[in-house]
């Protein structure tokens, strides 16, 4: 209940909205209005407050992950898990995701674990460990 997933392929339900995706978090017994209004506020976090409607296939990659980004920060949560959460962006939407998950570990105290090959996003992390067959290589505090 206190860990999201973020995952490189976005699992997302790609002939379905937005809005769907996320309202398929909470549970059924929440009113559907209220429901809405959280979404749009995780959205708007995220930079897609008018995308509630908008069908996931019609979204570039980059919204794609935001909206995944949206979906791992909605519930509150303490953890979040990152499978190279930028592996299939562009650079200029890579840098977006980089500073949102910033955002979320320093304004939401939440804590992120990512797993990536990118030395770019690690240098957004406070601690780096170099994992090599297995082991832990090397240890970086930044």
């Amino acid at each position: 209940k206190k860990i999201s997933y973020l995952f490189q392929n976005f699992a997302l339900i790609d002939n379905a909205t937005i809005g769907y995706n996320l309202e398929l978090i909470y549970p059924s017994k929440r009113h559907r209005k209220s429901k809405k209004k959280l979404i749009e506020e995780k959205l708007k976090k995220v930079g897609l407050e008018d995308s509630y409607d908008k069908l996931v296939y019609e979204c570039s990659g980059g919204q794609q992950q935001r909206v995944a980004i949206a979906r791992a920060i909605a519930k509150d949560v303490d953890l979040i898990l990152a499978d190279e959460p930028t592996g299939n962006l562009d650079a200029g939407s890579s840098e977006n995701v980089a500073a949102m998950l910033a955002l979320a570990a320093s304004k939401y105290r939440q804590t992120i674990i990512m797993v990536t090959h990118d030395k770019q996003m690690a240098g957004y992390a406070d601690r780096v460990l170099s994992i090599v067959d297995g082991n832990v290589s090397s240890e970086v505090n930044v």
